[in-house]
């Protein structure tokens, strides 16, 4: 019997009834693409060891040397939601439409789509229409590359 690939093997591990042939190596068959326009403007420039930054929403970010990964520090002083009944007055929703949509900043996310193993991997990227709402409960819409798993 062929091996199956690890991409295909992981999908047997999920389906009722699948046939894996091996044991799932945790993200075997899987890629990771990180740094998408939207991530990296929502997020910013996160890094071990960074000085601590505030991001889009608002939230106190630090990244200590030695720590797996960057985490919200949240204090009586800096924290978003001063009130949660009235949460709405203080969230403030980053603008994906206008800092995210064009076509120019998706294209070296694009280009290291393209470069993924596909045989191993069968990943690829469609067009997919993303709403997001604002406070008025107005509903954008906007088409952004994303990366999916096509069998």
């Amino acid at each position: 019997m062929n091996k199956l690939l690890a991409r295909d093997n992981f999908l047997e591990t999920i389906k009722r009834n699948g046939k894996p042939d091996r044991l799932v190596k945790q993200f075997e068959g899987t890629a990771f693409l990180p740094g998408d326009p939207v991530n990296y403007y929502v997020r910013g420039d996160r890094s071990p060891g960074m000085a601590p930054i505030t991001d889009l929403w608002g939230t106190t970010i630090v990244w200590e040397p030695g720590t797996p990964g960057a985490m919200p520090h949240v204090t009586e002083l800096n924290k978003v939601i001063k009130d949660i009944t009235s949460w709405r007055d203080f969230v403030k929703v980053p603008d994906l439409i206008a800092n995210c949509s064009d076509r120019a900043l998706w294209e070296p996310y694009l280009e290291r789509a393209a470069a993924i193993d596909r045989p191993e991997h069968r990943s690829l990227w469609r067009e997919r229409t993303c709403s997001t709402a604002t406070r008025e409960n107005h509903t954008h819409t906007v088409s952004l590359p994303v990366l999916l798993l096509a069998k």
